[in-house]
């Protein structure tokens, strides 16, 4: 935090508070859940920079220096990248303040949250202003800090809730064979009428069935690769991105790898079986994010059509990691 004299000249007393000034390198920070908005890229979002570059504007204390925006991302932990970038800002000493909309925007687990407000912001000399909250840590008294322990709380069992219900809707989702991925496997694509539902991709369906063929004629996992990338066809996230369907351009460099064509050939989507559950978490258990074995996957046969055979499938499995 900047820092002024409290020592006027010899035999002077300081001066009063209002004829000193600080000045706050203020970033302001901006969080929406999808659990909070069904989707990325909301709105909101620039609602709430709207919000808070004119509520930084209206105060000359602040100075904005920098914008971090999670967009998509859970409040019940602190593993968000803009967010860590921010804490990283602030342990650097670049920043001493942050602007958010309100406290659920920090975080909603009650512990973390916590924690962070009254231990490791003063620790770093931060100012946290929260604006529909009231809340400014350089002038919290006793009972404003057990407003905040309460809202903290309550933020907590709303995210859960939130978590406990979708995770129910989502389970249904799943069992009733409605796709609910962000991203269709390779292959396949969402169907424009129903999102739920899975097509046939005519640009990359083809590849897969050449790949499912190379395994089941006795190919390896590393010659499919090559057959693939000299080729000139694009693995599956640099293809997304041509697509539009991922952002980042991490994934111009993607290649083609064993692991993508054994991601490939495992799965029974292929079949024209939904195949969901891969990937769980129970965020109001406490659970984080895992990958789960095959047998706890949730099957749903049948539900669009096939790209490969079941002889042709069961050939290629036959073969295995190679």
């Amino acid at each position: 935090m900047a820092r002024t004299s409290r020592k006027g000249k010899a035999g002077q007393a300081p001066p009063p508070a209002e004829a000193r000034s600080v000045t706050y390198n203020t970033a302001i920070y901006m969080r929406l859940s999808v659990l909070d908005s069904g989707q990325k890229n909301s709105e909101s979002i620039l609602n709430q920079q709207a919000m808070l570059e004119r509520y930084i504007a209206e105060h000359p204390e602040f100075t904005l220096t920098s914008v971090f925006v999670d967009n998509g991302e859970s409040g019940v932990d602190f593993l968000r990248p803009a967010w860590r970038d921010l804490m990283h800002e602030c342990k650097a000493g670049s920043i001493n303040c942050i602007v958010v909309k309100d406290l659920s925007r920090v975080g909603r687990n009650y512990i973390e949250t916590g924690e962070l407000l009254e231990n490791i912001l003063p620790l770093l000399g931060v100012r946290l202003v929260a604006i529909n909250d009231n809340y400014d840590n350089l002038h919290i008294t006793q009972n404003g800090q057990l407003i905040v322990n309460l809202k903290n709380l309550v933020n907590d069992i709303y995210a859960k809730d939130i978590s406990r219900k979708v995770s129910a809707a989502l389970h249904t989702k799943k069992a009733n064979g409605v796709f609910i991925g962000s991203h269709a496997a390779y292959g396949y694509m969402k169907s424009s009428e129903n999102k739920g539902v899975l097509v046939i991709d005519p640009e990359t369906a083809p590849i897969v069935r050449r790949i499912f063929k190379w395994k089941a004629a006795g190919a390896g996992d590393a010659l499919i690769c090559r057959r693939l990338n000299n080729a000139g066809i694009l693995a599956p996230n640099h293809y997304r991105l041509t697509k539009g369907m991922v952002k980042s351009e991490r994934y111009r460099t993607c290649v083609w790898m064993g692991k993508t064509i054994q991601v490939i050939l495992r799965n029974p989507v292929y079949l024209g079986h939904m195949a969901q559950g891969k990937h769980v978490a129970a965020l109001y258990e406490g659970k984080p994010a895992r990958r789960t074995p095959p047998h706890e996957w949730v099957i749903v046969k049948g539900t669009h059509e096939p790209i490969v055979t079941q002889d042709l499938f069961d050939a290629a499995q036959e073969r295995g990691a190679t």
